[in-house]
């Protein structure tokens, strides 16, 4: 299945000025997956614009042959004449296909509309691969440049549990973490190697972000070895299964590495390499090493697991094909994924969709509304029985003044009627499922609600919900119509 990205900017100009779309980003690298959040990128340029330009920056997930909409953000948007701006959304992916269509809606007074043409070249399309299957591991790294971990999965197109494959996307910089959370649902892995994660690199909402998603099922490795630096006062080491003692250099390779990996000694080689020193806190695991020489070290955190290195996988002898594939071929295989992000029956919202769904559906009141009953019945009513008059009836004259009477009271009751419609308020109801986990490490919760809105007619309205709430609707066979989910991005 492809996915089109298909990125449409109507733009309002003055004589040869013109809003643009500069760029767009989506996913990891083309790295994503259906059926969960993808965060979305968008940089958009004012050239020679007169004015300042306002307005709002719409994204629209449509069907893909019907055109029908599936989802809709949007977001405020003002430059100044030669301004630029990024703006991120967390676009909801759904399993069928789709394409992405980016608008610019301007909010200029009536009046200066005489003055603005659309510019046609304000066009943009992106053809993006087919979507990582949901059973595959999507691993994210963020390392210096000249990291081995993809050669290592790449050259032998390495598989792990069930047939599932493995692909490598990297992050440039620590400036690339996300804000919110939901834009890691598509990672299963994030590998951090040399990578300073104080508080002076990396903001509080990305720390917020990246320790939510592992809570909430994510699984988190630090690699060791020359990162001992990177690693001490980083916001991530109070979090660590293993207190850092300190770094030496050894050439001696523990025999658990023998076994469990299974590769012999003469592998190494002798090759002089940097260890950190570990003490195991409360809930550490050991994965490979003994007590007095661990070399992985994991900790579950709420639903997901923190795993550390000592050594620094990157770095002889562990770099070496043979021993890094065999390395990640057992870690991947054994903890790579959290039981989260494993097993669907953890994810609510995929298992039970259709059951929340069809829930919802039979609170749906079956009674007909009596002003229906009435506009359908009386007409009836009146044609039948101003029919057997006028064929059975003694007085024309009476059959006449009966029809132009009915005449007169059918139109009356459809104009008290749509009357009625637009100015009497519309009953809705609303009812909620909710589920909560509660995280005590870090004293967070996160609550999950499947809300069904029913009203007797077409009407619109207004919901307003609080800063970090994601909104996406039930992906289900039958028609939806959709709102608008309204957000401030950065």
């Amino acid at each position: 299945m492809r996915i089109l990205l298909y990125l449409s900017l109507f733009s309002v100009s003055v004589a040869f000025g013109a809003v643009e779309v500069e760029n767009a980003t989506f996913g990891f690298s083309d790295g994503y997956k259906t059926g969960t959040w993808v965060p979305l990128t968008v940089t958009v340029r004012s050239q020679d614009e007169p004015d300042v330009s306002t307005g709002e920056l719409v994204v629209e997930v449509r069907n893909f042959t019907s055109d029908t909409p599936f989802e809709r953000y949007a977001t405020p948007l003002r430059l100044s004449p030669t301004g630029r701006q990024q703006k991120h959304f967390y676009v909801y992916c759904p399993k069928n296909a789709t394409r992405l269509v980016i608008e610019l809606v301007s909010t200029a007074p009536v009046e200066s509309e005489r003055l603005h043409t659309y510019n046609t070249n304000a066009f943009h399309e992106v053809l993006l691969p087919t979507p990582i299957a949901r059973k595959d591991y999507l691993v994210l790294v963020l390392a210096p440049s000249g990291d081995k971990l993809k050669r290592f999965i790449d050259k032998r197109q390495l598989k792990v549990a069930n047939g599932a494959r493995v692909h490598v996307k990297y992050l440039p910089d620590s400036t690339s973490l996300l804000r919110d959370w939901i834009g890691y649902s598509p990672v299963d892995i994030l590998v951090v190697r040399e990578t300073f994660l104080t508080e002076r690199n990396v903001s509080k909402a990305e720390q917020r972000a990246l320790l939510d998603w592992v809570q909430r099922g994510g699984t988190l490795i630090m690699s060791g070895g020359g990162s001992f630096t990177a690693l001490r006062g980083s916001f991530i080491e109070p979090f660590l299964p293993v207190e850092l003692k300190g770094i030496e250099k050894t050439d001696a390779l523990s025999d658990a590495l023998y076994e469990q990996l299974g590769f012999h000694a003469s592998d190494n080689n002798g090759i002089l390499f940097e260890r950190i020193v570990f003490a195991p806190k409360d809930g550490c695991e050991t994965l490979i090493g003994t007590k007095e020489e661990i070399y992985v070290a994991k900790r579950n955190f709420g639903d997901g697991q923190i795993l550390c290195l000592a050594f620094d996988y990157n770095a002889l002898p562990f770099s070496e094909q043979k021993v890094g594939e065999a390395f990640w071929q057992h870690l991947l295989s054994e903890s790579g994924k959290s039981p989260r992000h494993f097993a669907d029956q953890y994810a609510l919202s995929r298992q039970h969709e259709e059951r929340i769904y069809k829930q919802f559906l039979s609170k749906m009141p079956t009674q007909v509304p009596l002003i229906k009953l009435l506009a359908v019945v009386l007409p009836v009513y009146l044609l039948i029985f101003g029919g057997f008059l006028l064929n059975f009836g003694r007085s024309k004259q009476k059959s006449s003044s009966y029809w132009i009477g009915s005449c007169l009271f059918i139109l009356f009751s459809v104009c008290t009627i749509a009357v009625a419609r637009n100015i009497l308020p519309i009953n809705m109801t609303a009812d909620q499922l909710s589920v909560l986990s509660v995280y005590p490490e870090r004293q967070r919760a996160h609550l999950q609600s499947f809300v069904s809105i029913r009203t007797a007619a077409r009407t619109e309205t207004t919901i307003e919900f609080p800063n970090g709430t994601f909104i996406r609707h039930q992906e289900t066979e039958l028609p939806q119509r959709i709102g608008t989910l309204m957000r401030d991005s950065g």
